[in-house]
């Protein structure tokens, strides 16, 4: 994985940590070109690295985000349904 990459999948999360309420469906729709396996192995790891910090609440939000990301046989309308109903 390139660093640039990297970098855009941790700036996309650290906006999903740090906006309001609610708003994590327009974040994750604005970003669906980068919500793919990839993701979502950086999204585990995020997790992870909270959860070694002590902040469960933080880890444990963001495994459940990639749960609801997680495709059922990679097909793309399911990562934008999860978006969709992601709240």
């Amino acid at each position: 994985m390139n660093e640039q990459r990297l970098q855009v999948y941790y700036q996309l999360i650290k906006s999903l940590l740090n906006s309001p309420d609610g708003e994590e469906p327009e974040i994750l729709a604005a970003n669906t070109e980068l919500l793919d396996a990839r993701f979502l192995q950086v999204l585990a790891a995020v997790a992870n690295h909270f959860a070694q910090q002590g902040e469960e609440n933080t880890a444990n939000w963001l495994r459940n985000l990639a749960t609801q990301l997680t495709p059922e046989d990679n097909e793309r309308r399911r990562i934008s349904e999860a978006v969709a109903t992601f709240a």
